[in-house]
C-alpha cells in the first residue's frame, strides 16, 4: 500500500460519490431569471425523484458578475483565472447505480430531462465525477458571502 500519511486507508463503506456539474446558463438567460429558474422551477422537479433515489446531497451555488471579482481578495495573485460559470450543482451519493435509477425514473425523463434546456447552456457545461474519501464528510453553502454548516455525516 503506497503512503498516504493516512493511519489506514478510508474504507469503502466510507466513501461517497461527487457529481459535480459546473454550469451555463442558457444564452438570452439573465443571472437573476438562471437563479430563480433553477431554485424554485428545476429543483423543485428533481427534489423527491432524489430522496426517493437515495440521493444524499444537492447542492448549488451560483457564480456571479456579483461575486466573481471577491475571489480575487481570497487568493495570491498566482492564481488569476476567474472560473466563469454560472453555477455548481452536486450530487452526492452512496452508488452509480442510485443516480443511474434516478436518470431512468420515467418522471425524470418526463420532466427534469426536457427542462435543461430552459435554463443551460448544455454545451458549456462540464461534468466531474469525484469520490468522496474522507471518515467525516463536511459541506459548506456559501450564499450572500455567508457560510453555514449544512450537515456532518459519520
Amino acid at each position: 500500500m503506497a503512503e498516504t500519511g493516512l493511519k489506514q486507508e478510508p474504507s469503502k463503506v466510507n466513501r461517497l460519490i461527487c457529481l459535480t456539474i459546473t454550469g451555463y446558463r442558457r444564452p438570452g438567460l439573465g443571472e437573476e431569471e438562471y437563479r430563480y429558474y433553477m431554485t424554485k422551477v428545476h429543483a423543485p422537479l428533481v427534489s423527491s425523484l432524489m430522496e426517493e433515489h437515495g440521493i444524499i446531497r444537492y447542492t448549488m451555488t451560483h457564480n456571479s458578475s456579483a461575486t466573481r471579482p471577491m475571489l480575487s481578495e481570497l487568493y495570491d495573485p498566482e492564481f488569476s483565472k476567474l472560473s466563469d460559470y454560472d453555477c455548481v450543482v452536486q450530487f452526492v451519493f452512496k452508488s452509480l447505480d442510485d443516480f443511474k435509477r434516478m436518470k431512468a425514473d420515467p418522471r425524470f425523463l418526463e420532466k427534469v430531462a426536457p427542462d435543461h434546456v430552459n435554463f443551460a447552456d448544455t454545451k458549456r457545461s462540464t461534468q466531474l465525477y469525484n469520490l468522496i474519501t474522507s471518515d467525516m464528510y463536511y459541506w459548506y453553502y456559501f450564499a450572500t458571502n455567508e457560510a453555514f454548516l449544512v450537515s456532518i455525516v459519520d
